[in-house]
């Protein structure tokens, strides 16, 4: 069975023989299995494999029982390409690790935000990375090169996510990494000098994966000003449910294991520091 899923399912596991009188008897998880737990983050698309006829016979029961269509039957061709191998994710993380952090960030964003694969991120960062600082530091007005090379990444995040249905990926790359200079650019840059706003990144946890988004500009402090010139040294962080919202959870869920897992180990500073190599300022919605 092939799920098409606009956000990653929630999943829960419970003792097959719990006690009855157990109030709280299922735990929310952030994967199924090691292996799972690798490729989580990044796919959320869920296949199962039924092994006996029986068990597609009684699906079909319960998507009619359900009030669901009933499920259709269709050939699905499957190929097992390790998109997201370990050595694959561990080749780009020596990479940005060796990356100005506002334009790691946004190769973070294309991957944490399912618009592009390990590999395809590890090309565009091998290949179209160094032209991209070239063209910057030749022009007399770029007073930032990473400024303006992530200004670019940003804006190839936002033509993915917004490309259209006959735009394949690969020629909206093309499209973007080929535009004119002046699409790179935000003018957001000159309002960072009024001292009253500055540019945010935003990181947003769920149960199962991490997504990025911005900078945006944001409204400053008087915390952020002591900080002058540091200010991307700054994120904001929230906890959301896959879908964006609330985490709630059901009278029957004990929320500790998750919470202790997603939430208790990213508000310890060493774990953001590692991930982002950054100092950082929390600041819940």
């Amino acid at each position: 069975m092939a799920f098409g899923l606009h956000a990653p399912p929630l999943f829960q596991s419970e003792h097959y023989n719990r006690d009855p009188l157990q109030k709280k008897y299922r735990v929310r998880l952030s994967s199924l299995t090691p292996a799972h737990a690798r490729v989580a983050p990044y796919v959320h698309q869920v296949i199962f494999y039924l092994h006996e006829h029986e068990a597609g016979l009684k699906i079909r029961d319960l998507c009619q029982w359900a009030g669901l269509a009933r499920p259709a039957k269709m050939e699905i061709e499957i190929q097992s390409r390790n998109l997201f191998a370990q050595s694959q994710i561990d080749r780009l993380a020596k990479l940005l690790g060796r990356t100005d952090w506002k334009v790691a960030f946004q190769f973070e964003c294309l991957l944490r935000n399912n618009l592009l694969d390990v590999s395809d991120v590890v090309y565009i960062h091998t290949n179209r990375l160094a032209p991209l600082y070239k063209r910057f530091e030749k022009d007399e007005e770029c007073t930032d090169p990473d400024h303006s090379v992530a200004q670019m990444l940003k804006y190839l995040v936002e033509q993915l996510q917004n490309r259209p249905q006959d735009e394949s990926v690969s020629q909206c790359i093309d499209r973007v990494m080929m535009a004119p200079k002046s699409t790179s650019f935000d003018p957001v840059a000159a309002k960072m000098a009024s001292g009253g706003t500055f540019l945010c990144h935003h990181v947003t946890f769920t149960p199962t994966r991490m997504m990025l988004e911005g900078p945006y500009i944001t409204q400053s402090n008087r915390v952020i000003r002591q900080f002058h010139g540091f200010e991307h040294y700054f994120v904001r962080v929230d906890f959301r449910d896959e879908n964006r919202t609330q985490l709630r959870w059901s009278p029957d869920v004990d929320r500790n294991p998750i919470l202790e897992e997603r939430v208790g180990n990213v508000l310890k500073v060493r774990h953001l520091f590692l991930a982002f190599n950054m100092r950082f300022w929390l600041r819940f919605s």
